[in-house]
């Protein structure tokens, strides 16, 4: 395999949101739907109220990376990303929503957008090599 995921890849919704904001019921149903209407009053609840929102169903991102930002210690990742589509927490101030719409585990290859820099590299260096030998 060329291009394995070195950790999990994540696609979906992240929130930060006080515990004094409020509306915090609507924002447990809204969280667990992928549908424009919801995400867009996700997004009108988020620049009024949360401290941080992340819309990443189109892009993956690590999960390690997100899961830096929740109090939450999954242990193996692979392994919870399997069992846990949704992830809420909270701490002293603030709850954090997870909402995990796509995900690859460690091992798997590498979706295409995640890969292509590296393959845009390896296809240059072909061509450059390719070039230096006709050169000589």
């Amino acid at each position: 395999m060329l291009f394995p995921v070195e950790t999990p890849l994540i696609k979906g919704l992240f929130m930060k949101v006080p515990l004094t904001a409020p509306g915090i019921a609507n924002v447990r149903r809204w969280y667990r739907k992928n549908s424009p209407d919801i995400i867009d009053k996700l997004e009108k609840y988020s620049l009024q109220n949360a401290v941080s929102y992340d819309y990443f169903y189109d892009k993956w991102i690590s999960a390690e990376d997100i899961f830096d930002k929740i109090p939450v210690s999954p242990g193996d990742l692979d392994e919870y990303l399997q069992k846990n589509s949704f992830v809420e927490a909270r701490d002293t101030a603030f709850y954090y929503f997870l909402n995990i719409g796509e995900f690859l585990p460690a091992g798997a290859t590498k979706p295409y957008e995640s890969a292509a820099p590296k393959v845009r590299e390896m296809v240059l260096n072909l061509k450059q090599t390719d070039f230096i030998r006709q050169v000589k």
